[in-house]
């Protein structure tokens, strides 16, 4: 079957709903008394402007039908509603559009399985009608040529007969009438140039009405859609085993793709938490590892909550609050990628430039740091894939290397005694409790202890990948990056202190290279940990182009960002703009920093808290939002509002501490920021300026060209003629009423389909229809479909109706499921569905 062509079904004979607002190519409906099937023709556009009525008290009449079903392969049955800009056509009378227009005998056939069960649909709903507002200017003669119980062949229906004030060519009716009525979505009996628009404003000030009316997004229609090769009715066993099953992580696999960048960050975390806090560094961080222990539950519970991509807090918070605010988010969380980056390519060169150091290769570690970034960069545009066995291998490797660093180290201090330790000491200790320059111990540890964070970052990036996660398994990932810092770094600050001298500590930037050759009594076990460090920052640089990559996926799928962000290399695959604008960013973070790594950890270490916050923030709203969607395991609002606290009281120390990374910091996450709100308010920043080219007119000087509201007009149409789906499960129009306003709010689009599945016919809504005619009413600037699905809630009939639509399943929507004998929870995960958004609680 032919995939569903949104724009011939809405140019079809089987549909009346249209992509532009063109009072001239209004498609009129008339039923035929000696025909099931209506025919639609067309009048000239001479005909429509010059037409009058013969008598005074004839008007012209309007179908609210169902047009025919199309004889063609389309998957889609339409019924459509009202019409797009009502104008009326010529009618002599019905003997004479019946002899035009009767369809010969030897065509006609039987109606099909489908268009039976159409037609069972549509005489279901239209049993015990309540009609819209507008009902009152339908005529008698529009009846739905599947109405099968209204429906009389044996000849022509009377018309309704009008009074004079109805007539819209009287001196009361027309443009003045209606702006006093306010019916201009809703009255069909205007002429022909008068534009359709029901904006709120219009009441109060009717020549808005002729300014807005293109935003007027028409009427919709109701549709029945058939999906190619449905499986047939299952049970519920056999539903959960014919899930397909994504590639499944176990704990140690889960542990590595994150840990590479929790275990490495270790060698950029040692050198800023001494220089802020002393000898006290190895509490400092003993500290700060016990303290992520709140947000191992936090993170839990919204990665088994909303699992399904890999966007962290954008996605969450997608499904909980505003688009607005989970904008936001993602202009964090790009940040942070960019950070990891930046940080991990400088300190990747600090410890190579500190290797040449005292040779006569000398290399400028400003140089190394641009040629890791774009080797990197080079290395993913030639499609580099994140395995998790490579990820292991690495991570083991640190493992062994960071090992034999704390044995060699252990052995060394027993050997060589507490000398050095104690030099350090009283050095640490004079620094501290100098007076009028001194913090005091207890300050020290706190500064110590907001700097550290910047030890645990890559945390943030366990929850982009829990849909491939065994059940179970997250949790003990996140347990074990937990243990292994609390195991590795602290132990590891107190050999440095205790093995090398203050000076030497302070100097450098290659902590863990001293350390390594001061416990190896040679350069082996030095040369080892510089390679290990090598190869784990770049594995960090690598992480964060995979996060900044598979966020603007999930941008450019929500069209946040242009969709030109989604190019890929024809052969590798790789998503070479994205890379690039990566790379960009990353080097005009480190050329702005002046490539300093203290500066750059302190801006990482702000981002990192912040996403850390985040959590905490959307755990909340998760509660209070979406109590009922399934999850586990759950964790007190206690516990999120610790980790919340954790992190506001972490970024306020660190800005307490170095005054001068708030300036950088809020200027990147701002020009991020700016661009991310920009680009999701585009729409409404383009009536902005149709607003402005409108007061122009007014004007004696600088006018803009006329030419220009056109374009801008066009734009913003081309810009919202992209469709979403919202799933309806009921008749509720409270609930119809949310989503639309939701979508009205949140999306640029025009166009929303009211998707139902059903198993039997006996299951419909029995006022389905009249309650998506009243939501269509309410939202002029929004047509609203109605599409029939036959065919259970699974995740294969959702993916399927979103392919057959052209809708990706990002875009479509659905009320929070309780998981209480529902489909979602019960029978499937909602990762299974492929990222349906939550919008409504």
């Amino acid at each position: 079957m032919p995939p569903f062509d949104e724009e011939q079904a809405k140019t079809s004979p089987s549909s009346r709903t249209e992509t532009s607002h063109d009072p001239l190519s209004e498609t009129i409906t008339i039923p035929d008394p000696d025909s099931a099937v209506a025919a639609t023709p067309r009048t000239s556009n001479a005909d429509k402007r010059n037409w009058t009525p013969s008598r005074p008290h004839e008007t012209p009449t309007r179908t609210h039908a169902t047009a025919a079903i199309s004889s063609s392969d389309s998957p889609i049955r339409h019924r459509p509603g009202k019409g797009k800009s009502p104008l009326p056509a010529l009618v002599e009378s019905h003997r004479d559009v019946g002899s035009a227009n009767r369809v010969p005998s030897s065509s006609l056939r039987p109606p099909s399985f489908a268009e039976s069960q159409f037609a069972t649909i549509i005489r279901r709903q239209r049993k015990n009608r309540v009609v819209s507002p507008a009902a009152n200017l339908l005529t008698a003669a529009g009846t739905p040529a599947f109405d099968l119980e209204a429906y009389n062949p044996a000849g022509p229906r009377r018309t309704r007969t009008t009074s004079e004030q109805d007539d819209p060519f009287t001196s009361d009716s027309g443009w003045s009438g209606a702006l006093r009525r306010g019916e201009l979505k809703a009255g069909w009996n205007h002429n022909a140039d008068a534009p359709t628009t029901t904006l709120t404003t219009d009441r109060q000030h009717p020549l808005m009405a002729i300014h807005r009316a293109w935003e007027f997004a028409g009427w919709g229609s109701i549709s029945l859609l058939e999906l190619p090769g449905e499986p047939p009715s299952q049970s519920a066993a056999e539903l959960a085993a014919s899930t397909p099953q994504s590639v499944q992580l176990g704990q140690w696999k889960a542990s590595a793709i994150a840990g590479n960048a929790v275990t490495g960050s270790v060698f950029y975390a040692l050198p800023a938490v001494v220089a802020v806090s002393s000898v006290l560094s190895p509490i400092s961080m003993l500290v700060a590892c016990l303290l992520l222990y709140p947000f191992r539950p936090i993170v839990c519970e919204l990665a088994s909550a909303l699992s399904a991509s890999n966007a962290g807090n954008y996605s969450y918070l997608s499904n909980i609050s505003s688009k607005l605010v989970a904008v936001l988010a993602a202009a964090m969380t790009l940040l942070d990628a960019i950070a990891t980056g930046a940080v991990s390519a400088g300190t990747a060169s600090a410890y190579i430039a500190g290797e040449t150091a005292a040779s006569h290769a000398h290399l400028d570690y400003r140089l190394v740091s641009v040629l890791l970034l774009v080797g990197l960069a080079l290395l993913c545009l030639l499609g580099m894939r994140d395995s998790s066995s490579v990820a292991l291998s690495m991570f083991l490797l640190h493992l062994v290397t960071m090992a034999m660093l704390l044995v060699a180290g252990t052995v060394a201090w027993i050997r060589s005694g507490n000398a050095v330790l104690a030099d350090n000491w009283s050095i640490g200790m004079a620094t501290l409790r100098t007076p009028g320059t001194g913090k005091g111990v207890a300050r020290a540890i706190f500064d110590g202890v907001c700097v550290a964070f910047v030890g645990l970052t890559g945390f943030e990036c366990s929850p982009s990948y829990i849909n491939q996660v065994k059940p179970g398994e997250f949790p003990r990932a996140l347990r074990n990056l937990h243990l292994i810092t609390v195991v590795t770094e602290a132990p590891l600050m107190l050999l440095v202190l205790a093995l090398v001298p203050m000076d030497a500590v302070l100097g450098g930037s290659n902590v863990l290279a001293l350390l390594g050759q001061v416990a190896g009594r040679g350069a082996f076990l030095k040369l080892f940990v510089v390679v290990d460090a090598c190869i784990v920052l770049c594995g960090g640089i690598i992480t964060g182009i995979v996060a900044f990559c598979g966020l603007l996926d999930a941008l450019c799928d929500d069209r946040v960002v242009p969709s030109v962000l989604h190019k890929r290399l024809p052969r590798t695959g790789a998503r070479y703009i994205s890379i690039a604008l990566f790379l960009v960013l990353t080097l005009v973070m480190s050329a702005t920093c002046s490539f300093n790594l203290s500066t750059l950890s302190s801006v990482f270490s702000v981002s990192f808290l912040s996403i850390m916050t985040l959590f905490g923030v959307s755990l909340v709203l998760l509660k209070y939002a979406r109590p009922a969607l399934p999850r586990s395991p759950t964790t007190s609002l206690g516990m999120a509002l610790m980790g919340i606290a954790i992190g506001i009281v972490a970024m306020a120390g660190n800005f307490a501490l170095a005054p001068v990374i708030i300036g950088p910091t809020l200027a990147y996450f701002g020009v991020l920021a700016v661009v991310l709100v920009a680009l999701t308010q585009r729409v409404d920043l383009a009536r902005i300026l149709v607003w402005l080219v409108e007061q122009q007119r007014s004007s004696k000087l600088m006018r803009l060209s006329p030419g220009l509201e056109k374009r801008l007009i066009g734009w913003i149409r081309s810009e919202r003629r992209h469709p979403v789906i919202y799933f309806t499960k009921s008749d509720d129009i409270s609930v119809l009423v949310n989503a639309l306003y939701y979508i009205e709010r949140n999306e640029p689009t025009s166009n929303c389909k009211l998707v139902h599945c059903y198993k039997r016919i006996e299951d419909l809504p029995d006022q389905l229809d009249e309650t998506f005619q009243l939501v269509d009413e309410i939202f002029p600037t929004v047509t609203v479909d109605l599409v029939f699905v036959e065919a259970p809630f699974t995740p294969d009939v959702v993916r399927a109706t979103c392919k057959q639509l052209k809708v990706p399943v990002s875009r479509s929507f659905i009320s929070c499921p309780s998981g209480h004998g529902a489909q979602i929870g019960s029978l499937h995960p909602l990762a299974d569905y492929g990222g349906l958004r939550i919008i409504l609680p």
